[in-house]
């Protein structure tokens, strides 16, 4: 399904990934990274709004405010589909094991 992505990039304490991810995950958002204190959700472009943006505010606000955490900072990005899969196997490189093995 072509289309694009909203990127919502949350920059909180990783205490915090397994609610945010719970709670968005039933709330439209379709895939998760976590890196470092970086929390990325994705979720298609016709389904966010300033609404959307929102209530995530209000949700991260609360987690931190409830943990006595910094409040989280959100960077949103407009990300185009593509074949990731594809681009995930364009950057594996082979391990060689010894010179009958290699894993690919």
């Amino acid at each position: 399904m072509p289309g694009t992505y909203i990127e919502v990039e949350i920059t909180t304490d990783p205490l915090l990934f397994d609610d945010l991810v719970g709670v968005l995950s039933g709330r439209g958002y379709v895939g998760f990274w976590e890196e470092g204190v970086r929390l990325r959700a994705y979720i298609r472009s016709e389904q966010w709004s300033g609404t959307r943006r929102t209530e995530l505010e209000r949700l991260a606000s609360s987690l931190t405010w409830q943990h006595h955490l910094p409040a989280p900072v959100f960077v949103t990005r407009l990300i185009e589909d593509q074949n990731w899969n594809a681009l995930w196997e364009a950057g594996i490189q082979p391990i060689h094991v010894s010179d009958r093995i290699i894993v690919a």
